[in-house]
């Protein structure tokens, strides 16, 4: 959940836009607004991409939450990368699916063991009525690809074009499924949100990019931000918190990114082991900044 990601209080507001949006989609519909294609984390390493997009889905309460990598879908052999793409989004409707109709029957009361029992075996008393589903908020995937680059670089850099049948039909697989909307036999929509990740994002093809509506710049914490990760971290040990000046080693932290920032308190956690004490000091994380 976003309680869990700090120091990016910047980006949290348009992240937020997001959740609100598959959480509560008949406001958005109700002024012809459409759902996002696509979200795209950039930064650097370390920063909290991922951590971000694991936030959304928890938040969102998405139906299937799909993590894979770019190299995933590298193949030496021509339509192995297409075919697994395809497949990839295949399960994720399959399971959201799956999921939105549980939760649908838990919410009627209408759920039915799993030992065989159909609709005709249950006697609920009341008879059935049929429902206006327009409002209900649509089955929901969210595809989370790490390292976009290594599957979707552009086909064109620099000036020099470059021709890669594998890579290029994985790529048009990918802009293909991005791009489509699909229902299954009761017209119940799903709606797949794909939210990638990459380091280099001027390397991407301009086809993917145009595909993604949100394109969000993951920077460096800042001092505060810096201060609030260590504390969301040691909070998760046992930590002298009284004892700490926690601006202090904020300052002392400069351009270190969230995962570095998680590595200084486990490496203060191991160095109070090493030396007997029962609770983390300050002078343990000051020594784990200067490793």
């Amino acid at each position: 959940s976003f309680s869990d990601v700090a120091g990016l209080d910047n980006i949290l507001p348009e992240v937020r836009e997001i959740v609100s949006y598959l959480q509560n989609p008949s406001g958005y519909h109700s002024l012809g607004a459409m759902p996002p294609r696509g979200i795209l984390l950039h930064g650097e390493p370390g920063t909290g991409k991922t951590l971000l997009a694991k936030a959304v889905a928890g938040e969102a309460e998405c139906d299937a939450f799909c993590v894979c990598s770019g190299s995933d879908f590298c193949e030496m052999y021509v339509g192995r990368g297409a075919a697994r793409v395809r497949k990839l989004f295949k399960e994720a409707r399959k399971v959201a699916l799956k999921n939105y109709d549980r939760k649908q029957r838990l919410k009627q009361g209408r759920w039915l063991p799993s030992w065989g029992l159909t609709a005709k075996h249950v006697d609920t008393g009341k008879k059935e009525e049929k429902k206006d589903n327009s409002c209900l908020r649509p089955a929901t995937a969210i595809i989370f690809i790490d390292e976009l680059d290594a599957l979707a670089k552009s086909r064109s850099y620099d000036g020099i074009t470059s021709s890669n049948d594998e890579r290029d039909q994985t790529l048009n697989q990918l802009l293909t499924e991005m791009d489509g909307f699909h229902t299954n036999k009761n017209d119940v929509p799903v709606t797949v949100i794909v939210i990638a990740a990459t380091n280099i994002p001027n390397v991407l093809d301009p086809a993917i990019l145009r595909r993604f509506d949100r394109q969000i710049h993951v920077p460096f914490p800042d001092n505060r931000g810096r201060m609030e990760i260590l504390k969301v971290h040691a909070a998760k040990t046992r930590c002298r918190f009284s004892t700490i000046c926690w601006d202090y080693l904020a300052e002392q932290t400069p351009n270190f990114s969230g995962s570095d920032l998680k590595q200084v308190v486990n490496d203060a956690a191991l160095l109070a082991v090493r030396g007997g004490s029962k609770h983390i000091e300050q002078g343990h994380l000051l020594q784990a900044i200067q490793r």
